[in-house]
């Protein structure tokens, strides 16, 4: 969702807010209001972590009691461009239990 606005992070492009930068913004803006407040975990407690991965990123949320503890996401690396996506989907979880 966030790669218009991060691929202007990069050195050797020149800043330019587009107007899909702009979409992305308040899109972004709006799901971030809207989230569910992170909850205290019971570290005594189970918990679940649920992942996700798709061409452009990988995604992580940590859970307990269906409570949300933790949200965790980054674009991929270059060479994981490459990757089958039952290998993207194990990255995502490696990923996220780092």
């Amino acid at each position: 969702v966030a790669a218009p606005i991060t691929s202007l992070q990069k050195k050797d492009k020149k800043f330019v807010w587009s107007e899909k930068c702009e979409i992305t913004f308040k899109t972004l803006k709006e799901q971030l209001t809207l989230a569910l407040i992170l909850a205290v975990p019971d570290p005594n407690g189970d918990f679940m972590v649920v992942t996700d991965a798709s061409g452009e990123g990988l995604g992580g949320i940590l859970l307990q009691n269906g409570h949300v503890i933790a949200y965790e996401s980054r674009k991929l690396k270059l060479h994981e461009l490459n990757y089958a996506p039952h290998d993207l989907e194990l990255v995502a979880i490696v990923h996220a239990l780092q």
